[in-house]
């Protein structure tokens, strides 16, 4: 079963490779920024993660910080769970839909260094990406 995900997870990073320019750049950047705006990072929330594509990137990056990703589709997230599980406690994927509020209370009161999102964002109605910023600056 494992090599079934690891085999849609490689055609999935393909396939996003092809659609995203730059992608990996765009990674880099991202991480680069955390890395320098932080002595230490302990904690990093990963917003709308599919598979987990940038939470194993942050993973590797960041080996002392607790990874937090979240998404609700349930297909992308048995593909992260099962990518991620090499990672240990540190790494956790929770399924929620960022439209609401829930996931709030999966995260149990954590304040975060970063907050990312790589192709994510952008399907939320804008009345509840207003809500969904308020909360992030609750909790960075």
């Amino acid at each position: 079963m494992n090599e079934s995900y690891n085999e849609f997870l490689s055609t999935w990073e393909s396939q996003q490779n092809a659609l995203i320019e730059m992608r990996e750049q765009r990674f880099s950047f991202m991480m680069d920024v955390i890395e320098n705006s932080h002595s230490k990072v302990d904690s990093i929330l990963d917003v709308g993660c599919g598979p987990g594509s940038f939470t194993i990137r942050l993973a590797e990056r960041f080996p002392q910080a607790r990874i937090y990703s979240i998404d609700y589709d349930p297909v992308l997230l048995r593909i992260g769970k099962n990518h991620v599980s090499t990672h240990g406690s540190r790494v956790r994927i929770l399924e929620y839909d960022l439209k609401g509020n829930e996931w709030l209370h999966a995260i149990d009161d954590e304040k975060f260094d970063a907050i990312v999102s790589t192709t994510a964002l952008h399907w939320i109605p804008k009345s509840n990406l207003i809500s969904l910023y308020e909360n992030f600056y609750d909790i960075l």
